[in-house]
């Protein structure tokens, strides 16, 4: 009787042995089958890469455009000078000026007018203050030069060199007490004697003072 209840003890355990072994089998099964069914996905490209892709195919050499060149730089022009802008714009010179200007580079060696009877040369004034019977007063006015002028909303103001003096005034202004301007051009300057009807136009000053 004994014997009996071994063999069915033993064989109980080793269906429940074998029933364990079967179920660990199927769990390895299982699992088996979901790691293949993962499907595999390509890496998408690191920023080194994809900056590197887009270079190919280009030159990292500079571009050199040839054509500026050929531009030439502009060319200062000393027509119309303003000493002192006041920060406004440039005024442009009218086109009568325009003609003076080109005709007086045209004449070089005769003496060179305006079509208003500027006198172009800067000499001119010297020379006639040192004609024989002029007054005083023209030799005087001689020695003024005319710098340029500044320009305050329409209003010029001339600047002037006598000796080592530097004088400034617009038009109506008395100045050395005895001398008024009258008249302010961008080529010329008009001056006059104060109580007479002697008057004197002063070329502007190209070049040394």
């Amino acid at each position: 009787m004994e014997r009996r209840q071994k063999k069915i003890l033993l064989l109980i355990l080793l269906v429940v042995f074998f029933a364990l072994v079967a179920y660990q089998l199927r769990r390895i099964g299982g699992r088996s089958g979901e790691i293949a069914s993962i499907p595999i996905t390509s890496e998408a490209p690191s920023e080194g890469e994809a900056r590197l892709s887009s270079l190919q195919g280009k030159s990292l050499l500079p571009e050199i455009n040839l054509k500026l060149l050929n531009q030439q730089m502009p060319a200062y022009s000393v027509l119309g000078r303003n000493l002192f802008r006041f920060g406004a714009a440039k005024a442009a010179a009218p086109a009568s000026t325009r003609r003076r200007s080109s005709s007086q580079t045209q004449q070089t060696d005769a003496p060179r007018k305006t079509e208003g009877g500027v006198v172009a040369d800067k000499t001119t004034a010297e020379q006639q203050a040192s004609s024989p019977g002029s007054p005083p007063a023209l030799e005087e006015l001689a020695g003024f030069k005319f710098l340029g002028f500044a320009r305050k909303d329409s209003q010029m103001i001339a600047t002037l060199k006598k000796g080592d003096k530097i004088l400034v005034g617009i038009k109506g202004d008395i100045i050395e007490e005895r001398f008024t301007i009258l008249e302010i051009d961008y080529q010329y300057i008009e001056l006059g004697v104060v109580n007479t009807s002697l008057k004197q136009k002063i070329p502007l000053v190209n070049g040394n003072f």
